[in-house]
């Protein structure tokens, strides 16, 4: 196992560039697929995730040298670590370890054969007494993976919501498509003359692709947010329209009163006290659903559950709703109403076409630890089968507006370190959200 140690950085037969691309590699693996919190225990454990990491790399090699020599070594030990770093050591979310993982692969194995003539080129065809054009091959293959790591960073999709896997199958493709042709070059001995610009040109590619795919979540991320700011400003003005006609009802219900009051009067002096009890029993049945409304102390859920309340009266659905928050909550308005929005409307929807006798949308929403937990039930339709149900698809005409309703949630639930779970029981589907109620909240 000392042989390839012995070979590789003591002998140096590959040049003195070996061991600092080597370990450049290993530093910018941990640094695509990790933050590094800038204070002394935070450097001092990715340094020791690096030193880990190189260590590791290093005993690959070795067996792998004894067992089948040089051929494929390299290759194999960085996709090796890699895949174990982004597997056991990364904590970014699965999508961005995938793309990252082998964007920085394909592009530091298209860098191979474009960094490796320089030094040659210089010293064999300019000047052999230029002995420091050895290193440049090392330092063009450090500048190249540094490169690749600012541009990962700085266009980095962690803090994105929700991803379409197309577009996750894209850049994977196209990585995996580059590094087959970088080996294949190196299989039938490709010339260099056409090997080095073919390579750079790829790599350009490579990274133009990963842009592409940034700018393409990130648009797809501002019209999730376009939908839940139009949903808001939707209910907004349903709701000052709905304000009008209760003021108007208000009205009217004021001129009633009076009349009803003279009436109970007239009973009462003449002593009719069933038919005054029996009066009495149907002015409060018929204004009792008139007086019907949230007040939980956030303004957001109060206009979103009464705004419910009224299309599931319209609907002859109830709306049964227990509802406890903090007096402040961490969430974007438009957000939370965008999320409670698409949970009442999927569940008013789904309770009118269930068929049951007496449809009732429950709601219940209360602190849990550290979350909010929103829970809303509701009954469905008998006759479909449970996978179709808890697939969610949307049985309204406009199948591509409402199909964001669901994403949305999720979008949200996301964004606030949450989860989604959806449920069927029994003939009543359940949709359970938790939010991360703390307001100095990470954003990845």
């Amino acid at each position: 196992m000392l042989d390839y140690f012995q070979t590789y950085y003591i002998a140096r037969s590959f040049g003195p560039g070996y061991v600092a691309t080597s370990i450049a590699y290993v530093i910018g693996l941990v640094l695509v697929l990790n933050d590094v919190q800038l204070t002394p225990r935070g450097i001092v454990r990715k340094a020791g995730e690096c030193a880990l990491f190189w260590l590791l790399s290093v005993l690959y090699c070795s067996v792998y040298y004894m067992i089948f020599g040089h051929s494929w070594m390299d290759r194999s030990m960085m996709a090796v670590i890699l895949a174990v770093y982004a597997l056991f050591i990364s904590r970014y979310k699965p999508v961005t370890r995938i793309v990252r993982s082998f964007v920085y692969y394909s592009s530091t194995l298209l860098m191979i054969p474009v960094s490796e003539p320089i030094g040659e080129l210089i010293k064999d065809n300019i000047n052999a007494e230029y002995t420091w054009a050895e290193h440049l091959t090392s330092v063009v293959m450090i500048l190249a993976t540094a490169l690749v790591v600012l541009f990962l960073r700085r266009y980095s999709t962690e803090k994105l919501t929700f991803i379409p896997r197309y577009t996750v199958w894209l850049v994977v493709v196209t990585s995996m498509l580059s590094g087959l042709l970088m080996l294949l070059s190196e299989a039938v001995e490709v010339s260099r003359a056409f090997n080095v610009p073919t390579m750079a040109c790829l790599w350009i590619i490579e990274l133009m692709s990963y842009y592409m795919f940034y700018i393409v979540n990130q648009e797809y991320e501002r019209n999730l947010e376009l939908v839940a700011i139009g949903h808001k400003e939707a209910l907004e003005e349903e709701l000052l329209q709905f304000s009008r006609d209760n003021y108007e009802e208000m009205h009217q219900i004021r001129h009633e009163i009076k009349n009803h009051l003279a009436y109970l009067q007239v009973l009462a002096e003449q002593g009719e006290y069933e038919k005054l009890k029996s009066y009495l029993h149907t002015v409060s049945g018929e204004t009792e659903e008139l007086f019907q409304f949230v007040e939980c102390g956030n303004d957001v859920i109060n206009a979103v559950m009464n705004h419910a309340i009224c299309q599931a009266r319209n609907r002859g659905v109830e709306i049964d709703a227990q509802i406890i928050v903090p007096p402040t909550l961490p969430y974007e308005e438009t957000q939370l109403c965008s999320l409670l929005s698409n949970l009442m409307d999927n569940a008013i929807e789904a309770a009118a076409q269930s068929g049951a006798e007496s449809p009732t949308v429950r709601v219940l929403i209360r602190p849990q630890q550290d979350y909010l937990f929103l829970r809303v039930t509701n009954p469905v339709r008998t006759d479909l089968p449970p996978r179709r149900v808890l697939s969610l698809h949307t049985t309204k005409e406009d199948q591509k507006l409402h199909g964001y309703g669901t994403k949305i949630i999720r979008n949200v639930a996301e964004r606030y370190q949450g989860s989604v779970k959806f449920d069927l029981r029994d003939g009543i589907f359940l949709a359970d959200v938790m939010l991360y109620l703390e307001e100095g909240r990470e954003d990845g």
